[in-house]
């Protein structure tokens, strides 16, 4: 098996689509274990245009679907998330990712907020995160 592979999103086009140059997650099978690095994810639709703009509450919950479906395309779900970063334009938007957290019962999910400029103007969410599976 080759130990390194881009994974696609299903459902967001590859980010060279709008002329961003990265991957929208890498997996890496080594020592026994798959590990997925789900790069940067935001509030962005199949087309590459931002979704929900001024709404932070549904880019959250957009952006977490499209993280959800990447990982279950790779037969992962939010259980095996091992480290995230959840990024926000305004700290005071913390709150109601929290509450989504807990309405989705993953309060125990590794992950640090932070309040930051985030890729686009309009963008107020963006996530990224790893997760890790023994082979089966």
């Amino acid at each position: 098996a080759t130990p390194l592979h881009f994974v696609p999103s299903p459902r967001q086009c590859a980010a060279t689509a709008y002329g961003s140059a990265f991957s929208r997650a890498v997996e890496i099978n080594s020592g026994g274990f798959r590990q997925l690095l789900v790069s940067g994810t935001a509030s962005i639709e199949p087309g590459g245009m931002t979704v929900h703009v001024g709404d932070v509450r549904k880019q959250i919950e957009l952006t977490m679907q499209v993280v959800g479906a990447i990982l279950e395309s790779r037969g992962l779900g939010f259980a095996e998330v091992s480290r995230a970063t959840a990024y926000f334009k305004s700290g005071a938007d913390v709150p109601v990712f929290q509450t989504w957290l807990a309405e989705n019962e993953l309060r125990a999910m590794p992950v640090v907020n932070t309040g930051c400029e985030i890729c686009r103007d309009d963008l107020l969410f963006e996530i990224e995160l790893d997760a890790i599976a023994a082979v089966a």
